[in-house]
Order: structure tokens, then C-alpha cells, then sequence
């Protein structure tokens, strides 16, 4: 679970996978739900849970698929990252955050939770899945933030675009970004952990040395409870109207 500290300047971002993958509906033990909306359910909870425990921690969204939407905490327009050439290539990738999403994260959760809400939709999975620019752009935007500001990544799949690809079928694994990643983490006291839909193979051995080594988890979570949690919510709405 999200350890919570009462700090002004920690600070959360909230990496959302909307790749092709995440938008299957047919898969077992999901009740006809998609990857995407398990997880958009899973992470409104996170942020309401923040609300209710840290009103003054700063909140930011990034969604990535071949393209990063880094929302920030929503109040300044979303920053779209699809140049295929800034994405295999830190330094550019870098340089852009740093120039277009400065004031991102500016607002505590209280204020900004209604909006972030609103703007994470369970719709649109499609194309690939860059994670690792995702995880770039999540660091860039916690520098400035309090020890153990903390970076979540929610995916079920494999890092195949960009920096950090770990596509085999490609003959690709770029294992030392994540060893630097791991570093860099570390130095600016950032808690990474990564939060699983168990549908492929999301190279764990590189994943559990940048979770335990940065004091994060990673977790599974389990599909067929959020996907009953889901159902029951949507009964409680019904009935409300």
C-alpha cells in the first residue's frame, strides 16, 4: 500500500499504462472489464486515499502508451511527447519536461482531486507501451519534492518503445536503464514501485531490484477482486440515481 507522511512537498506521480493490451475485454477472471478500467478504478481509490490522509501532498498524472500525456496535477494543459526521437533519447526527453511541465505540480491534492479524476479515462488503450520515457518524465517531475516523494507505475505489460525497451522479440534489453534509473532514484530519495495486472511477463528480475533497492513494492494487482469491486461500485451508483 502508499505510505503516507504528512509533508507539504511530497509528492506522487501516478505513471498510467493505456497501451494496446490494456484495453482487452475478454480476458478471465475480469467480468468483461478491461485492464484500463481495473486500473482507473485502483487508481481513483490511491487518490482519494491521499486526500483523505495527505490533503497537502502534490498529485500528477502521466499516461503513456507510444506517446506520453503528462497531465501534471491538471493545472496547466496536457503535455503531449510522441517524437520518436525525443522518446529514444534521454537528454531530449529530459529538456522537453524540464521546459514544457515545469509548473505541473504546483496545486496539494485537495485542490487538484476532483480534476485528476475527471481526467483519467478507461478508454483509448492502443499502440505500445513506453515505459521508460513514462519513468523519465515521473522523475523530472519530482525533482523538488521531499524525501520519499514516490513514483507508481500501474502497466501489464512490457517496456517496447523508446528508452529502457525490454522487447525480446525485438532482441532488445536495456536492463542498465534501469540499473541508472535505480541510481538516480536513490540520490534524489524517490520510493518507485510498480503495481501489476499478472497478464504478461513484465521482466520482473529487472523490476524487483528498482522497487526493494529504492524501498517501493511491487505488487500484483489481482484483477478478478478489483473487477468484483468494480461491479459492486457501479450497482451502489445505480441505486443512488
Amino acid at each position: 500500500e502508499v505510505e503516507i507522511k504528512q509533508e507539504e512537498d511530497i509528492r506522487y506521480v501516478f505513471l498510467i499504462d493505456r497501451s494496446g493490451s490494456m484495453g482487452r475485454t475478454t480476458l478471465p477472471g475480469l467480468n468483461d472489464k478491461s485492464p484500463l478500467e481495473i486500473l482507473v478504478a485502483y487508481v481513483k481509490n490511491k487518490l482519494n486515499e491521499l486526500v483523505a490522509s495527505n490533503p497537502k501532498s502534490k498529485v500528477g498524472l502521466i499516461f503513456f502508451n507510444d506517446t506520453l500525456r503528462i497531465i501534471g496535477d491538471g493545472n496547466i494543459p496536457t503535455v503531449i511527447l510522441n517524437d520518436e526521437s525525443c522518446l529514444k533519447d534521454q537528454e531530449k526527453l529530459r529538456d522537453a519536461v524540464k521546459t514544457h511541465c515545469k509548473n505541473s505540480l504546483t496545486q496539494p491534492i485537495v485542490k487538484s482531486v476532483s480534476r485528476l479524476i475527471e481526467t483519467i479515462k478507461d478508454d483509448d488503450a492502443t499502440n505500445q507501451t513506453a515505459l521508460g520515457p513514462a519513468i523519465i518524465a515521473g522523475l523530472e517531475l519530482l525533482k523538488g519534492g521531499n524525501s520519499g516523494s514516490k513514483l507508481l507505475i500501474f502497466t501489464d505489460g512490457v517496456a517496447n518503445i523508446g528508452v529502457g525497451n525490454l522487447d525480446l522479440d525485438c532482441g532488445q534489453l536495456d536492463e542498465k536503464f534501469y540499473e541508472n534509473v535505480m541510481v538516480e532514484a536513490r540520490n534524489d530519495a524517490v520510493e518507485i514501485s510498480l503495481y501489476k495486472i499478472s497478464l504478461q511477463d513484465c521482466m520482473l528480475k529487472v523490476f524487483q531490484p528498482l522497487t526493494s533497492e529504492t524501498y517501493g513494492s511491487l505488487m500484483e494487482v489481482n484483477p478478478a477482486l478489483i473487477a468484483t469491486a468494480i461491479e459492486i461500485q457501479d450497482k451502489q451508483e445505480d441505486l443512488a440515481r
